[in-house]
Order: C-alpha cells, then structure tokens, then sequence
C-alpha cells in the first residue's frame, strides 16, 4: 500500500484531490491474500508519508439502518486527501527521495501466479478451508502444498490465480509420507480430474493441458477416502506456466 499511495500522489495535479475508502473490520478474504484492515490514523499515517494534505479521516463505527448486515460489518475508513502545490525545490527532493529508497528498499519479485488447494469434508469449499503456494512462468516445477490436519478430500479442488494462458501438467499426487490416495501421470489417469470454472482441456497424448479463459480456472480432483487419523495430506504437482 505504501508503493499506492506514492503512485496516486505522482498521478494526482497540484490541488488534485482523492478518496480513498477501505475496510476497518469484516472477514477475511484472500485472494490471493488479504493484508490490510485501516483505521482513520492509518490513513493519516500514510497519507503524511506520501506528502498528501488530509481533508478528512475517519472510520465509520456506528451500523447504519440503509445498510444490511453484510455491509454494516466492514465500518469503512475512509480519506479524503489534496496534493499540496509544490516547488520546483521540493518536487526534486521528493524524487530524488523516491529514488534513493527503491535502491535502499528495492520491491520483492512479483509472485507470477498462486495455486489455491481447497480441502472439504463435505463437498462445500471456503476460502477458510484452503491453502496458498506460489509457482512462477516457463520452467517445469515441483510444487508440494501441505494441507492441515485433518484437512478433508471430499473433493479437492485446485485453483490456479493470475496464470497465463497455459498450464501443463505432467503429475499430480495426492498422498502423506507413508500412504499414497492418488496419483495421475497419464492421459487415462489425468481423465479423472474434472477441468471446470474458467479452463478448458486441451488435446495432448502425455500432459494434462488446460487453457485458462478467465480469472477461476478449477481443477476436480476425485472424491478421496482419508481417516481422521491419517497423516496430514500434501498436494504435489509437476508442471509449468506458459504465455504461449
């Protein structure tokens, strides 16, 4: 969020004016992840460190009765903030400022996509039930997701977030350290997971080839029998991520 509010400044004219509106409370939802919850010193906070003049900061805490539950629950903050007329003396410090802390504190590499394996004992998925991995573009990988105990596959579903265009698959195991419950390294194999949401299958003699068509391509992986006193389940995957 601070690399945000330092975009909106550079953005905004002399006397320009935003308004900023976010969550103070409410559920969380990922997607991929879900980091922030601000109060109205928050926003005054980030707004002096971006050089932004605040208007007005505040959180509203009281329900309103126009609104339902669903929307009482997340008690917006909101900030209203001007961009101060500047010197040409200043302008040049403050990007020069910029400058001198992207070299200090360069940006983490940008995650290139998620894979979101949701567990369910009950054929319903939530975002609760569900775990997170990265996996970036073009080389083959091994990625091994560790579900929780107790974690339920009635069914599996995976969920592949901010992909490209393709996805190749050369494996997918379900198992714990001593028991495997499924494993799919053919097209025969690979015939018994369900491809739904925004993907589409594609022909291919060895691989289970998807092309993604929107933001929530699925995989369905078949129902599996696991005690409640098994070993904690892990998803392992082989496969890349193309462009083209």
């Amino acid at each position: 969020f601070w690399e945000t509010i330092l975009e909106i400044t550079r953005v905004l004219k002399p006397s320009g004016l935003c308004c900023i509106i976010a969550p103070a409370t409410g559920d969380e939802h990922r997607f991929p992840v879900d980091c922030w919850r601000i109060f109205s010193d928050g926003f005054r906070a980030i707004a002096r460190y971006a050089g932004l003049e605040v208007l007005q900061a505040q959180t509203h805490w009281k329900e309103l009765p126009k609104y339902d539950d669903d929307s009482n629950k997340w008690h917006e903050s909101v900030l209203i903030a001007r961009k101060r007329q500047e010197s040409l003396g200043n302008k040049v410090r403050r990007q020069l400022f910029g400058v001198a802390r992207r070299w200090l504190h360069p940006l983490p590499q940008r995650i290139e996509a998620m894979i979101q394996v949701y567990h369910a004992t009950d054929g319903m998925h939530s975002e609760e039930a569900s775990v997170l991995a990265s996996v970036g573009f073009g080389a083959w990988e091994d990625v091994v997701i560790p579900l929780p105990a107790g974690a339920g596959a009635r069914p599996l579903r995976i969920d592949f977030m901010h992909a490209p265009e393709f996805v190749e698959i050369a494996e997918v195991r379900v198992s714990t350290p001593t028991k495997e419950y499924f494993s799919a390294a053919t097209k025969d194999e690979f015939d018994q997971i369900t491809v739904a949401g925004d993907a589409t299958r594609l022909a291919d003699p060895k691989l289970l080839r998807l092309r993604i068509t929107a933001v929530d391509p699925q995989l369905i992986l078949p129902v599996l029998e696991v005690g409640r006193g098994d070993e904690p389940l892990r998803v392992g995957m082989r496969l890349r991520l193309l462009d083209r």
